[in-house]
């Protein structure tokens, strides 16, 4: 369930994001060409898991420049701000607001559930990421704004090991380097500990579904939930063995003689 930019303005606090490093042509497929890439993973992922919806999306996507060596990207969605025009002609419905960690740099939802909601133990999440793994939400391109549009963004793509705005590519705040999104050709992934739920039922919209590539995990998550070792739906489902945790430490207290 995976940019870059010219000189631009900042703020005196944060640093110009790094200049923009001129990418190869990149074949209009749906996967990334890196077959050891987590964006290959996920970008594979916004067209496996959500088919449906990615049949409009692919529909649209002739309307939007992707992998562009010019800058049309900065002036289409998520890098529209809220308060421009919307590519749709309608207005913008800020919903749920998301914030890096020094605030450099925020966004609008205007969905308030995701098209899905996963947690990824990959090996390339797990170093990008440094946990054990990663919890991602897919949304529409067009579900996101960012209040400043490209500004105090930096972008890097790794299956290329290049900044820029390459896709599917990872997207960053140039000041604290929170990671903020993946972004693929039609969809984002979103990471939800940026976003401000001020209602419990937000909160809940964005309840995991699944666990992807738990075969490369490095904890155990014994909460019920389908887990698979690789993509959803397109790799072996692994079953999942519950253990009563007090239980079994009951039983370790009484044959130590506790």
């Amino acid at each position: 369930l995976s940019i870059a930019f010219s000189r631009q303005k900042t703020t005196s606090a944060a640093p110009l994001p790094p200049r923009y490093v001129p990418a190869s042509d990149y074949p209009h497929s749906k996967h990334s060409t890196s077959p050891s890439s987590c964006q290959r993973h996920h970008h594979h992922q916004f067209h496996s898991s959500t088919a449906n919806m990615t049949k409009q999306a692919e529909t649209n996507s002739t309307q939007t420049t992707a992998n562009s060596k010019d800058e049309d990207w900065k002036t289409q969605a998520p890098y529209v701000p809220p308060g421009k025009a919307h590519p749709h002609g309608d207005n913008f419905q800020k919903k749920i607001r998301g914030a890096c960690q020094c605030g450099q740099v925020s966004y609008w939802l205007q969905r308030d559930k995701p098209l899905a909601s996963k947690y990824c133990h990959c090996k390339d999440c797990q170093k990008m990421h440094g946990a054990p793994f990663q919890w991602a939400a897919i949304f529409h391109k067009e579900d996101l704004a960012f209040e400043k549009g490209v500004d105090g963004l930096v972008f890097y793509s790794s299956s290329k090991n290049l900044q820029g705005h390459d896709l599917p590519c990872k997207v960053s705040c140039g000041f604290c380097g929170s990671r903020i999104m993946d972004e693929g050709r039609n969809m984002v992934l979103l990471f939800p500990g940026l976003l401000h739920f001020d209602g419990e039922q937000k909160r809940e919209n964005f309840e995991v579904q699944m666990h992807i590539f738990y075969g490369q995990r490095v904890v155990d998550l014994p909460d019920g939930k389908p887990k698979w070792s690789g993509l959803d739906e397109k790799s072996e489902k692994m079953e999942e063995e519950v253990v009563d945790v007090k239980h079994k430490k009951q039983k370790t207290d009484h044959a130590n003689g506790e």
